[in-house]
């Protein structure tokens, strides 16, 4: 098997947690309201996770069997996908830590993201 074969292999197994990643959290909370900036920001994470993977797999260049080179692949990408999405997942909020005294009225929050938000939503999903 060719290095770049074993490299594609590598960065395909490098995607697998993030596709879980989508199917779990991502939907749930960073891809809610889709813009470009996200996807290029979730783009962005995809290509870093990839490299990753390749990045593994040429350390391990003397490995000859799909499945460990695809499960190679994986490892690295896979903790920090577990990285990114516990910061991302808020822990809710007990009802009696909901309840605040407040004194004058607050001014509403504004929900227009900039483009720097979204890109960090897109890669990090927050």
């Amino acid at each position: 098997m060719k290095l770049w074969q074993k490299l594609l292999l590598g960065g395909l197994g490098a995607s697998m947690p993030l596709l879980l990643s989508l199917l779990t959290v991502d939907l749930q909370t960073s891809l809610q309201h889709v813009t470009k900036i996200v996807l290029v920001g979730y783009l962005i994470k995809w290509i870093v996770l990839f490299g990753v993977g390749a990045f593994v797999v040429f350390l391990y260049s003397d490995e000859t069997n799909k499945m460990k080179i695809f499960q190679l692949g994986i490892t690295a990408p896979a903790l920090l996908m577990m990285f990114v999405n516990s910061n991302s997942i808020k822990p809710e909020v007990k009802a009696e830590q909901k309840m605040e005294v407040r004194s004058a009225p607050m001014p509403a929050p504004s929900n227009v993201e900039t483009t720097w938000e979204q890109l960090k939503r897109g890669l990090t999903g927050k």
